[in-house]
């Protein structure tokens, strides 16, 4: 696999707990995962999936090592998809052995929060090539409970708010409908019963390439959204699609240790 660096776990990971048939939630689950053959996978499989930020410093606080600091970061995930290895190799966008969950969910990456909780499905043991994300504005109409009509994450798909390493505040609204996904072609990645597998996110990565010098300041503040900086939302989106990993405890402790943190042992699975 590509990336090559330590990651250390904070304490502002959320987790998404996916565990057998039946979830609760506002959004509805299809879950059809019956395919036969080579590469489908086969009897079921307990398996829990769970979703953190994460940064390579040496301190809990949220400033990054560029100097930026976040104070403030949702996401809202609309659907996730477990793709099998013949359905890669088929170029399937879809099959009997697929499993959709249909959200919106709307993930807080700093308070450990998921809204409307995932948990409780079921996969098959086997062989996978990839899970599919789709990042999706939120509707008035589709609110989950827990989210005020008020909260910024409305009408939005990212919400993040901080500072620059000069101390300037920003906040990036943006409004994206796009996918994304964690995916490994070459070898896939096998699920077996009683798996913790850990979606993380390298928030120190998040705005690399982005030079906060060049962006436009409105009222001693920057906003990036689809009307002003839109050079850095672009960038933005691409990093953070591209952050993400798939990682397994491997020694089943509900966690990951410094070992399993390390991509070049661990990672079953890269973002692009």
């Amino acid at each position: 696999m590509g990336k090559r660096f330590a990651w250390r776990r904070v304490a502002f990971a959320f987790s998404l707990v996916l565990y057998s048939l039946v979830f609760t939630s506002c959004g509805t689950g299809d879950l059809t995962n019956s395919g036969t053959g080579a590469g489908n996978p086969g009897s079921g499989a307990t398996v829990s999936l769970q979703v953190e930020g994460v940064q390579l410093t040496n301190t809990n606080a949220l400033v990054l090592s560029s100097g930026v600091e976040i104070t403030t970061a949702q996401i809202v995930l609309s659907q996730i998809e477990f793709r099998t290895v013949e359905e890669c190799q088929n170029g399937s966008s879809g099959g009997s052995s697929q499993v959709d969950l249909e959200g919106p969910y709307v993930i807080d990456l700093l308070n450990n929060t998921s809204s409307p909780s995932l948990d409780n499905i079921n996969l098959k043991e086997g062989l996978y090539c990839r899970i599919e994300l789709r990042l999706d504005k939120l509707e008035d109409n589709e609110l989950p409970n827990n989210i005020d009509i008020t909260d910024p994450i409305v009408s939005h798909s990212i919400y993040i708010e901080g500072k620059t390493g000069e101390g300037i505040s920003f906040t990036a609204v943006l409004e994206i409908d796009d996918d994304f996904r964690l995916q490994n072609q070459s070898t896939g990645f096998n699920i077996s019963n009683g798996d913790l597998l850990f979606v993380i996110f390298n928030l120190n990565t998040w705005f690399q390439g982005i030079n906060f010098s060049d962006a436009t300041v409105s009222g001693g503040e920057i906003q990036i959204n689809k009307d002003e900086n839109e050079t850095i939302q672009q960038t933005l989106v691409s990093n953070i699609k591209l952050s993400s990993n798939l990682l397994r405890d491997e020694n089943n402790n509900g966690e990951l240790d410094s070992s399993e943190e390390n991509l070049n042992n661990n990672d079953l699975a890269e973002g692009d």
